[in-house]
């Protein structure tokens, strides 16, 4: 019991509550931008994509003839999503990485602003860091990931920024 105790004290110490939390990215063609925010106790998620549904995302990874059909039903799920897609978390649900502000994750309790009137949920929302290496040159890439949920299918949405396009700032 005592070692369980102290267990989820050291993993709550590696995770704080967001309580004034705010990044913001944007894709190096300014056609598309990211900002998390705490507003009125809940970490709201912005996506704005100039295209609309034209551009979208559909699907992250590999793509490969057996993975068609899902992407033309992520295609036709994804159908009323103009340029904004919104969702928000109460904030106890969101937790802010101390080692890397830029890491964040929000599970359960979602609620889908925009597109309004929609049977759209957001399950998840987490952001990662991926070190990319060329034989030139080092960057890092931030991951936005989020599943959204339409007729009870699951589709994983990632987006990447360059890091050095994001900004964020925290206030405990």
């Amino acid at each position: 019991m005592g070692k369980l105790f102290l267990l989820v004290i050291i993993f709550s110490a590696a995770y704080a509550k967001a309580d004034t939390y705010h990044m913001a990215c944007v894709s190096a063609d300014l056609q598309s931008s990211i900002e998390i925010s705490t507003i009125d106790n809940r970490m709201v998620f912005t996506y704005i994509n100039n295209g609309g549904k034209k551009l979208f995302p559909l699907y992250s990874g590999v793509v490969t003839s057996q993975l068609l059909p899902h992407l033309k039903s992520a295609k036709s799920a994804f159908s009323d999503i103009g340029p904004k897609i919104e969702f928000s978390w109460p904030v106890e649900k969101c937790l802010v990485s101390d080692n890397s502000l830029y890491l964040i994750k929000c599970l359960n309790g979602s609620e889908v602003k925009v597109p309004p009137d929609t049977d759209l949920r957001a399950n998840s929302f987490s952001t990662s860091i991926v070190q990319e290496q060329t034989f030139s040159f080092t960057y890092e890439k931030m991951n936005i990931r989020f599943i959204l949920v339409k007729d009870n299918k699951n589709y994983e949405i990632s987006i990447p920024f360059s890091k050095e396009r994001c900004l964020v700032t925290y206030e405990k």
